[in-house]
């Protein structure tokens, strides 16, 4: 296990009063021992110059690998060009102005290409993030259509359903009224063929009198058991209505998940796609860094220019005398 030298790691890494890493131990161990390869490696009057740029990062610029090799490979060399002037003894302007305008050159070509390989990430990464809003788009509309096609699918049915049921009570009820017509029919033929036989009192009267008030017995029993069969009609078309609004109730409660769903995906697509927005971001802001470094550059370039000129101009005056 490595122990944590809070002199090879960033200051950004550690909290000083906590006294504890402000980021995972492995990537301060990496980090660590990332440095202490380079460090033993530099010339003694280099080492300081390394270690106070080491300080000076942050986490996300050795987040990976690849990103702290090319960081420290950096600093190792800005480092070792500050030693190579400390150990020159410059005698003009000119030795200066060459050095630092081939240090600042090398180390804008090195700041250019980091630029570029951060863009081209970042650009990755945005279309990345694109493509997968679209597919987000894609399962939302999936999941919309199949919630579309259910809600029609049971309301057919449904309606299938309720046609079928009140089409049966309807023949039913129809069969179970004209049974009840006839009976009522026939009681009323009764009760006159009675009413025109009142005060007949033979025998062959009252056998007719039995006739009749037994066939008004059966008539009435008949309307009862229509009656009966009419109401149990009645009562089957509205289950069947019942059943059929029940299944119309659970197609559009399936659409409606459905469509919750395809607009969870809505929203998830809206995440990737702000996501892409901020990686391009990142990307133009690390350009604009970029440009002014090397607009600083060019106003360095052209301050050294002046002061070797007026160098050369002070040797042209000592020579005339």
């Amino acid at each position: 296990m490595i122990t944590t030298d809070v002199s090879l790691i960033p200051r950004s890494f550690y909290n000083a009063d906590a006294t504890a890493l402000t980021v995972s131990k492995s990537l301060a161990d990496t980090v660590q021992s990332g440095v202490q390869a380079k460090f033993d490696k530099l010339p003694p009057v280099a080492k300081a110059e390394f270690l106070s740029q080491v300080a000076n990062l942050a986490p996300g610029e050795v987040d990976t690998p690849q990103e702290l090799t090319a960081t420290l490979d950096r600093l190792d060399t800005a480092a070792r060009n500050v030693s190579e002037l400390a150990s020159t003894v410059v005698a003009f302007v000119g030795d200066i102005a060459k050095f630092l305008g081939r240090a600042m050159i090398e180390f804008a070509g090195q700041q250019r290409q980091s630029a570029l390989d951060d863009r081209m990430a970042a650009r990755d990464a945005a279309k990345a993030q694109l493509l997968e809003q679209a597919k987000e788009m894609d399962q939302s509309a999936d999941k919309m259509m199949t919630g579309a096609i259910v809600n029609a699918v049971v309301g057919g049915l449904s309606a299938a359903v309720s046609g079928i049921s009140a089409g049966l009570s309807v023949a039913q009820q129809g069969s179970q009224i004209k049974t009840m017509t006839g009976a009522m029919a026939e009681t009323k033929s009764g009760n006159k063929a009675l009413s025109d036989m009142h005060g007949i009192d033979t025998d062959v009267a009252k056998g007719v009198k039995f006739d009749i008030n037994a066939n008004i017995a059966t008539n009435k029993t008949k309307f009862d058991i229509a009656q009966a069969g009419s109401q149990r009609a009645m009562t089957s078309g509205q289950i069947g209505e019942a059943v059929g609004s029940g299944m119309k109730t659970v197609g559009g409660t399936t659409d409606a998940s459905l469509q919750a769903d395809a607009k969870h995906d809505d929203a998830q697509g809206a995440r990737d796609a702000a996501d892409a927005t901020y990686q391009q971001q990142v990307g133009d802001q690390k350009k604009e860094l970029q440009q002014a470094m090397d607009e600083m550059i060019k106003q360095l370039i052209s301050f050294l220019k002046d002061m070797q000129e007026n160098e050369v101009d002070a040797m042209r005056a000592l020579t005339k005398v």
